[in-house]
């Protein structure tokens, strides 16, 4: 009981002196001097440097930051590109506790010494992450992966959480409800409920059993065997395989098998996750995928799971099918109901956005680097009015990065969307139709519309009444009114100097009588209004 309450009273001393810096070298981008002057403007090397040492910072706190990390590093939809890719380094580099440990762990899970349940176990651990460690051994003649958490940790989780909780309620006294503060609750939330799960084991069994079943009907995959004799809430044994990680391109060549088909097999097993079993392994890296001689593929660490409730699943179904049509349209539409944008975002901006990522998949002449680039000028425009990501569709966006990233591997050119589409229309067509919706059904739908729209109606009248309608304008067109009307102030300032030109050459020319002065002053000065005739008022396409 004292051990926990001193952990409580210093840990939130040693989070404030690891972050403090971080935090305020943030607020000098802002405000150069904190209180007052403008922002300043790191160079991408000062960043990454920054980066970098934020993440040493975070692996210094232990476990549950390193798994709020991990987390982050797939949020690129709010934080930035040269910081998640610093994150993503903490994936495979957390240091394992001492083997002593971890048999004291699964002796007192058991009540049995290590020898009368192994006949082998090694000490040193083939893999060890931010909440456990893996040490390969041999039971009952088989060799097998023996998953232990790590000692301690379960306390030290939940001081943390009270910490980041009690981090993001000063914040939004502080800064109010920004949208980045709002996705940081978001996240917490969502990663609380996340790392109460995988901190019992029992619940990462059940999920392995579910996904022994669901992808049962697919060739090749397999889903770890369990000993459940040897399965607690800290501990954790399965068959071991000895597999190769699916991104190590040239030992896979080695062995014969062709990249395509694993690539196949991959977006086959993560489309039915989304779209049939609505249950989807949530921590998709090349780490967690092994490759065996014979071609099949082992899914492993079942620990984060996202469960799609019936609605979504549905909405997202849709959406994934218009995607495969090439409806840019029906696609703004489902990421409007799947709770993707956020009120306010310009509808136009969004669909014609889509339009250009959906024709990448039809066009064989973009490189890599132009649809690189495409993507980058989109995302550039949403950060101004961001996008909203569910939870749940992060981590598909996540398994999306990790198939195109393994395509890369093997062929630089790779087209992840127009290489999944033929597959998704496959299993699309597995997925049982929906049933007929009665004429009922629609009245109910169309009443219920009616009744949303009359409610809307009526605040907007109300706030008129009371003066407090108010009408927001996208940043996108903020920016383009506020171009044109400088370029006009320029063009009136310009036509004002080549006025003021001929007056004084004139005024010059009656005391002088220079006639060169005059014919070069009057000439300079027709140049600058012909110029102001000719140049456009509007950017060219080439600016936009």
């Amino acid at each position: 009981m004292r051990t926990s309450r001193r952990l409580l009273l210093l840990r939130p001393l040693v989070v404030l002196r690891a972050l403090l810096p971080f935090a305020l070298s943030l607020l000098r981008d802002f405000h150069r001097f904190l209180l007052v002057g403008g922002p300043r403007v790191l160079s991408e090397d000062r960043q990454r440097d920054r980066a970098a040492g934020l993440t040493a910072r975070i692996a210094s706190l232990g476990p549950t930051f390193i798994k709020l990390v991990q987390v982050l590093a797939m949020r690129e939809d709010m934080v930035p590109r040269l910081y998640t890719d610093e994150f993503k380094k903490l994936q495979d580099q957390v240091p394992p506790f001492p083997a002593s440990e971890a048999a004291a762990i699964i002796e007192a899970e058991f009540g049995r010494p290590l020898a009368a349940m192994f006949e082998e176990f090694e000490p040193i651990p083939i893999a060890a992450a931010s909440l456990g460690q893996v040490h390969r051994a041999r039971h009952a003649g088989q060799t097998v992966a023996v998953k232990v958490l790590r000692p301690g940790v379960e306390r030290l989780v939940e001081t943390d959480l009270r910490i980041m909780r009690f981090v993001l309620a000063a914040a939004r006294a502080v800064f109010g409800n920004h949208f980045i503060l709002r996705n940081l609750v978001i996240i917490v939330n969502e990663f609380s409920r996340v790392i109460r799960d995988e901190l019992d084991f029992r619940h990462e069994l059940q999920n392995i059993e579910a996904f022994r079943r669901n992808l049962s009907a697919i060739p090749h995959v397999i889903v770890p065997a369990v000993v459940p004799e040897l399965c607690s809430r800290r501990v954790l044994t399965t068959r071991f395989y000895d597999g190769v990680r699916a991104d190590d391109a040239e030992h896979l060549r080695s062995l014969g098998i062709d990249p395509m088909d694993l690539l196949a097999t991959l977006v086959t097993i993560y489309t039915r996750m989304v779209v049939v079993d609505g249950l989807l392994h949530a921590d998709p890296h090349p780490g967690n995928i092994l490759v065996m001689r014979d071609g099949s593929v082992v899914i492993l660490d079942y620990g984060m799971v996202v469960r799609l409730e019936a609605d979504v699943k549905r909405e997202l179904l849709r959406t994934v099918a218009a995607a495969v049509r090439g409806d840019a349209t029906a696609l703004i539409n489902g990421f409007y109901k799947l709770g993707m944008v956020e009120p306010g975002t310009n509808m136009a901006t969004l669909r014609d956005a889509a339009r250009v990522l959906l024709n990448i998949n039809y066009t064989t002449t973009f490189t890599p680097r132009a649809i690189q680039r495409i993507a980058e000028d989109i995302l550039r425009t949403f950060s101004q009015f961001p996008l909203r990501l569910p939870s749940s569709l992060v981590y598909l966006l996540r398994a999306a990065v990790l198939i195109e990233g393994i395509g890369i591997t093997f062929d630089e050119r790779f087209n992840a969307l127009r290489f999944a589409t033929p597959i998704i229309r496959r299993v699309l067509r597995e997925v049982p139709a929906e049933q007929p919706r009665t004429v009922l059904d629609r009245a109910a739908d169309l009443y219920a519309e009616i009744t949303e729209f009359a409610g809307n109606l009526e605040r907007i009248v109300f706030r008129a009444e009371r003066e407090e309608l108010r009408i927001r304008v996208h940043p996108a067109d903020l920016a383009e009114i506020e171009g044109y009307f400088t370029r006009v102030q320029r063009r009136i300032l310009v036509g004002m100097a080549g006025t003021t030109i001929a007056i004084v050459t004139a005024i010059i020319y009656t005391r002088t009588l220079s006639l060169l002065l005059l014919v070069t002053g009057e000439a300079l000065a027709l140049l600058i209004f012909l110029a102001l005739i000719v140049l456009p008022i509007h950017r060219s396409w080439r600016e936009r």
